[in-house]
């Protein structure tokens, strides 16, 4: 067996509350539904051919004619994010509108 179960080093962090919009995880009934969803940083107007993309392509056709699942591809190079959309702060109180990022963009009066 090449496989701990247990850690070779012992834990630093210690163990922290679930974020407060954190909500538990709940299976409803139904078939299992897959979503790729491809990063792939292209110019729609511009293609080449992306083999992460391809490849993706190749699992959903997998899941959804040999296991029966319903699929759905997202290309987030197709979608139009404004400004601050698509951003992450690991700080809650940095995520809240307006932020930094988007202040110079507000109306003056």
């Amino acid at each position: 067996m090449f496989v701990r179960a247990t850690a070779s080093t012992p834990r630093r962090k210690k163990p922290h509350a679930p974020h407060p919009l954190a909500r538990p995880i709940k299976r409803e009934p139904g078939p299992v539904r897959v979503v790729g969803i491809s990063a792939t940083a292209q110019d729609p107007a511009n293609r080449v051919f992306s083999t992460s993309e391809a490849l993706l392509e190749v699992a959903l056709a997998h899941a959804r004619e040999k296991l029966n699942c319903p699929t759905k591809l997202i290309k987030l190079a197709e979608l139009k994010f404004r400004a601050c959309e698509g951003y992450y702060s690991k700080s809650a109180q940095a995520c809240t509108w307006p932020c930094s990022i988007t202040r110079w963009m507000l109306p003056t009066r």
